[in-house]
């Protein structure tokens, strides 16, 4: 094991090591110096033929592969000492990737369906003829329409 790797938190994964996925806890935020920096976070790691449980990281993390609460990161477990693990950094895809990748879908998804509440396009939803006509009483109220273009356009919405 070299010094980087010490540093980084055993990247070389375990020999003989199971694969695996560590679900993020927390993390330390990045404070947006430097490529990479020492992240601490709490992790639940599972594998085929282990139970899942509570583990912590501590290491240097390159920026562009920041983890964050909730992520899931791919790992390499030793099944006869649970407790060495190594993440897979190069497999962990980048945040800002995955966001954009995020935001498409859920647009996409939104396209898809109408928004809650919403009814149809106003182009499809007939006037209602009491609302126009209060509309245009109001409108006659404030002194916009003349008597006679009230009664002009009362007929055209009655259909008279």
């Amino acid at each position: 094991m070299g010094i980087f790797d010490f540093l980084t938190g055993g990247s070389q994964p375990p020999p003989g090591g199971v694969r695996g996925v560590a679900q993020v806890v927390s993390a330390t935020r990045h404070n947006g110096r430097g490529i990479y920096q020492n992240c601490r976070m709490h992790l639940v790691l599972q594998a085929p033929g282990l139970a899942p449980y509570a583990a912590e990281f501590h290491g240097l993390v390159h920026h562009r592969r920041w983890p964050t609460p909730g992520a899931t990161l791919p790992v390499s477990i030793d099944p006869h000492n649970p407790r060495a693990f190594a993440i897979l950094w190069d497999e962990v895809p980048d945040p800002a990737v995955v966001a954009r990748q995020q935001a498409e879908r859920l647009a996409q998804a939104m396209r898809d369906r109408p928004a809650p509440g919403a009814g149809p396009p106003l182009s499809d939803v007939a006037p209602d003829p009491l609302s126009q006509l209060e509309r245009l009483a109001a409108l006659r109220a404030q002194g916009v329409l003349t008597e006679a273009e009230f009664e002009h356009q009362k007929r055209r919405i009655l259909g008279t």
